[in-house]
């Protein structure tokens, strides 16, 4: 089948991981990155088909110039999934594409998203107040810098709008779960779906990447980014954020709200569950 984006210079992805947001794409990201069968380009997130589309084909094949022939090429923008377009766009330019999502607790997620937000921008606004505008006024009513954070968890919602642009054996669906009880079998399933051999395992397979910690001095994150302390070239930036972090992680999620959500993503998750064949009880609860 061919794609408007056949001719011309560089490389189409093979592989795309679309999400989710908080889900596990960087570990991903990092296990698969040093693998002598891939190519990725060092920014793991392009976002062409979400934010960069009007840039054209030939700008996502200039992303991958540097790949050998021999490399099975891919990015991953965990931004995709829930993104409305994203699945139509892919189809018309890599419909030949094999798709990963990997997808998290749908409650843990949408606070690990905010509080990811919340220490990026020094947000003050309580979790319980966005998802009262999410829910009432709707996604786009939620104010910046925060993000919609509930929408990306309706994960069969999602899942269907993916699958009316690629056949179900081009789709590979992982958990976090999975991936922190038994990364050995989640990473040979990503391997074989995306053609790659799966031994030797990565050494660093099983350590947690991107892990939300909240920030230490709001207002040391704040002069940082005001001067842009937290773009200095090679490690120095990140040196200085993750001394600015609390390493004990952030407090757990009021019970009320967590309920409350958990009956929010009930009907979704019970449909994810009975499409994957999976227990997803946990997920319940």
């Amino acid at each position: 089948m061919s794609s408007i984006g056949d001719d011309g210079p560089g490389r189409l992805p093979d592989f795309v991981v679309a999400g989710a947001v908080k889900g596990g794409t960087t570990s991903l990201f990092h296990y698969l990155k040093p693998h002598p069968q891939v190519w990725m380009p060092a920014n793991k997130e392009l976002h062409f088909f979400n934010n960069n589309f009007n840039r054209g084909a030939q700008w996502l094949r200039g992303q991958f110039a540097a790949a050998e022939p021999m490399h099975v090429v891919g990015e991953m923008t965990p931004d995709y999934f829930e993104h409305a377009m994203t699945a139509e766009r892919m189809a018309t330019v890599i419909p030949g594409a094999k798709v990963v999502v990997i997808l998290r607790h749908p409650v843990e997620r949408a606070y690990s998203h905010y509080q990811m937000q919340r220490a990026r921008f020094s947000a003050e606004e309580p979790f319980a107040e966005l998802v009262d505008i999410e829910l009432t006024s709707g996604a786009r009513a939620v104010p910046q810098p925060h993000r919609p954070y509930l929408r990306g968890g309706k994960y069969f919602e999602h899942l269907q709008r993916l699958l009316d642009h690629y056949p179900r054996s081009s789709v590979l669906v992982l958990l976090m779960d999975d991936l922190e009880t038994d990364p050995a079998t989640t990473y040979r399933q990503l391997c074989a779906h995306i053609g790659v051999a799966s031994d030797p395992l990565p050494e660093n397979l099983g350590r947690r990447y991107n892990r939300t910690m909240p920030v230490r001095s709001r207002l040391v994150r704040k002069i940082m980014m005001r001067s842009k302390l937290d773009r200095l070239p090679g490690y120095t930036g990140l040196l200085l954020d993750s001394f600015n972090r609390d390493k004990g992680g952030y407090a757990p999620l009021d019970a009320s709200m967590r309920q409350r959500l958990l009956d929010y993503y009930r009907d979704d998750t019970t449909a994810l569950a009975n499409w994957l064949g999976r227990d997803l009880s946990s997920w319940l609860k």
